[in-house]
């Protein structure tokens, strides 16, 4: 990392390709939004995916939440991940931490004997997740799944 690189951050959207391509169809996506994750054990249906944002066929974070709204609405099982990356000539994952249901008190106390800023982090991306998913769940009238 160089002293000039700026540290982003970008959500990802992990889960089984053949659902994320279509929430991607549905949220009108470039159709190179969605980046296979190479497995050579998996079967084709089982073959696993991420929709990353921002990125080069992501820009907009309405188009991300539209794919993300469309899993959600058809019920699939998917991991969100938030990741702080460096920019620059050599990219390079400085963080990822995978996004769980709200924690509890005793997690959130035990994860503070550790490190208050992390937990703190955490429990607020956590809170951060749960009120987008609810205004998805208010504002969605959509019909066409």
């Amino acid at each position: 990392m160089h002293d000039d690189d700026e540290v982003i951050t970008r959500w990802v959207i992990e889960g089984v390709l053949d659902h994320l391509e279509e929430a991607r169809r549905f949220a009108g996506l470039d159709p190179n939004a969605v980046a296979a994750i190479v497995d050579t054990r998996a079967r084709r249906w089982e073959q696993e995916g991420r929709l990353v944002y921002p990125s080069y066929f992501c820009p907009s974070s309405a188009g991300w939440l539209k794919a993300l709204s469309a899993l959600v609405m058809r019920n699939r099982n998917f991991r969100i991940l938030v990741e702080e990356v460096t920019t620059g000539e050599d990219e390079v994952i400085r963080s990822i931490a995978r996004l769980f249901p709200k924690m509890d008190d005793e997690m959130l106390g035990l994860l503070r004997a550790f490190s208050a800023a992390d937990a703190d982090r955490l429990n607020d991306l956590s809170d951060r997740i749960a009120l987008a998913f609810g205004r998805l769940r208010e504002e969605s009238s959509i019909t066409d799944f």
